[in-house]
């Protein structure tokens, strides 16, 4: 007799929850009633056929028409990771997918300003990993005409350094790529070009080499960024 009463009691609960599926509001109004509204929310979501209180995806929808949506970095700035007082950027300080803390950084001390070839910046974060040990990296790539001594002073004090970037897209909103604990490795070339007409230039990028838990993230227009002047 237990026995009939489990199977019974298992038949009901499928037969519910596929009615649940097929008519979620009307099932939900029947468990109300007998069970009361506060399990009956939690058990049953009358949105969809989300069953049980647990995180769902979020919805995800394209740009709006009729809104700009123009690609490329316009400026760009960095500091080396020995600047920092403390980790930044971090999780805890991301609120509704911006950084909305200003970067601790030691007294006096200012992101470098640097000024590359117009529609030569980018930035890029990727996802990758099996599920349970995903992370994002992080990278940016920016092209300066010229091979000058100037030049390649301030490159060789990148030697050995990582770095935190702040790239300002057109829109004028900053993203930032790394993190103090997770900095950029920057690496340079210099390409003299083989005709007179070919680009004489120095190509610089940044990349993470140890991941993260979020991709390039929007920095807050609150937020205040000590810029070395040009």
């Amino acid at each position: 007799m237990k026995l009939f009463k489990n199977i019974a009691g298992i038949f009901a609960s499928i037969l519910f929850l596929l009615a649940f599926m097929v008519f979620p509001q009307e099932t939900h109004a029947v468990a109300a009633a007998s069970l009361g509204d506060g399990f009956a929310d939690f058990v049953f979501s009358t949105g969809g056929t989300t069953l049980a209180a647990v995180t769902a995806f979020g919805n995800l929808k394209r740009l709006d028409r009729q809104v700009s949506n123009l690609g490329g970095g316009i400026k760009l700035f960095f500091v080396d990771e020995t600047q920092f007082t403390a980790d930044w950027p971090t999780e805890a300080q991301v609120s509704t997918g911006e950084i909305v803390v200003n970067p601790p950084l030691a007294a006096e001390k200012n992101f470098a300003n640097l000024v590359f070839d117009l529609n030569t910046c980018s930035f890029k974060s990727t996802k990758s990993g099996d599920l349970g040990y995903q992370q994002y990296d992080q990278e940016f790539e920016a092209e300066f005409a010229g091979i000058t001594a100037a030049q390649r002073a301030a490159l060789n004090k990148q030697l050995n350094l990582g770095a935190v970037a702040i790239i300002q897209t057109q829109d004028g909103v900053r993203h930032v790529v790394g993190a103090s604990y997770a900095p950029l490795t920057l690496t340079d070339d210099f390409n003299s070009g083989a005709k007179t007409s070919d680009k004489k230039k120095i190509t610089l990028k940044g990349k993470t080499e140890r991941g993260l838990a979020f991709g390039v993230t929007r920095l807050g227009a609150d937020v205040e960024v000590p810029i070395l002047a040009l």
